[in-house]
């Protein structure tokens, strides 16, 4: 009985997504996560030099119970434990949960960003989840850490 709960709660606690409150950057801005639309355009990469404007095809706001805080130094930001992030130390992508105070992140300049502090919060908070035409790294927090992006499936293709 206890498994079929945990595994009947358990998509509530795998959704990526960046939670509310979080810049990300875009053509005209750092913009508020939760501000953004369908249409708008966030600085992306498909590598980790070339940068180029992704235009948002789709977002999914979902309720999470708990969120990663990251703070690189210029400030934190929240995201849900299974946001993928790239970590630069292990040059792997990763789920929030998985990072530690000193991983380092790679920023928007292709700079490492070491995490000086990381903390486990309880929610429930807003996430978003942001697609694109095609999959795309973009850019989250003061610091404009990048995250993963993932393309939009249509449905009826």
């Amino acid at each position: 009985m206890f498994w079929f709960m945990f595994l009947f709660l358990l998509p509530s606690f795998l959704e990526a997504g960046i939670i509310s409150g979080a810049v990300v950057k875009t053509d005209r801005g750092d913009v508020l996560v939760q501000d953004l639309v369908v249409g708008d355009t966030v600085v992306a990469s498909s590598n980790r030099s070339i940068q180029f404007n992704a235009s948002i095809t789709r977002i999914t706001k979902t309720m999470v119970d708990s969120a990663i805080c990251l703070d690189s130094g210029l400030g934190e930001f929240l995201v849900s434990d299974e946001q993928s992030i790239y970590d630069s130390e292990t040059v792997k992508w990763v789920s929030a949960c998985f990072l530690n105070e000193g991983s380092k992140l790679m920023d928007y300049r292709v700079e490492e960003r070491e995490i000086c502090e990381l903390c486990n919060t309880m929610g429930p908070f807003d996430a978003y989840e942001i697609e694109f035409e095609q999959d795309c790294y973009f850019y989250v927090g003061p610091d404009h850490v990048m995250v993963e992006g993932m393309a939009y499936e249509k449905e009826n293709k």
